[in-house]
C-alpha cells in the first residue's frame, strides 16, 4: 500500500476503549486524490462494533468538528495487513483531517489508519 507522507492518522491496539488519533494530516489542494485506509495489524477479531470517526479544521492544534464516520460491523476477521474499509476523503475539506477509533476490550488485533492515494 502507497502511503501519503508516512504518518498516520491513528494506530493503535483494538482491545482499548478507543484507539488516540495521530498528528493531524494537510489535506487541503490535493482535488480529491486521497483516501483513508484503515488496515489490520496482526491478526484481528471484530467481536464488538468499531467505530473510525473522521474529523477537520482550519488549524492543526484547533478545534476539530466530526464531520463522518464509519463502522466495521462485529464478527469480522481480519489478516495482517487487510483493509478493513476506505472512507474517500471529499475534495472541499477545511485544511486538516484527523481520525479517533472507538472499539471495544473484546476486539484483538491493532488498527492502523493512514491516507492513501486514489487511482484515476
Amino acid at each position: 500500500m502507497l502511503k501519503v507522507f508516512g504518518e498516520d492518522l491513528a494506530h493503535g491496539p483494538l482491545n482499548a476503549v478507543s484507539v488516540a488519533g495521530g498528528k493531524p494530516m494537510d489535506v487541503s489542494a490535493t482535488q480529491g486524490a486521497l483516501c483513508v485506509y484503515v488496515c489490520a495489524e496482526g491478526k484481528t477479531v471484530i467481536n464488538s462494533p468499531v467505530e473510525v470517526v473522521f474529523s477537520i479544521s482550519d488549524t492543526e492544534i484547533g478545534e476539530f468538528t466530526e464531520i463522518d464516520y464509519k463502522t466495521l460491523n462485529a464478527t469480522q476477521y481480519f489478516e495482517d495487513g487487510d483493509v478493513m474499509l476506505t472512507y474517500t476523503i471529499p475534495c472541499d475539506l477545511k485544511k486538516y483531517l484527523a481520525a479517533t477509533v472507538n472499539s471495544s476490550e473484546s476486539n484483538t488485533g491493532a488498527v492502523r489508519v493512514t491516507l492513501g492515494y486514489l487511482a484515476r
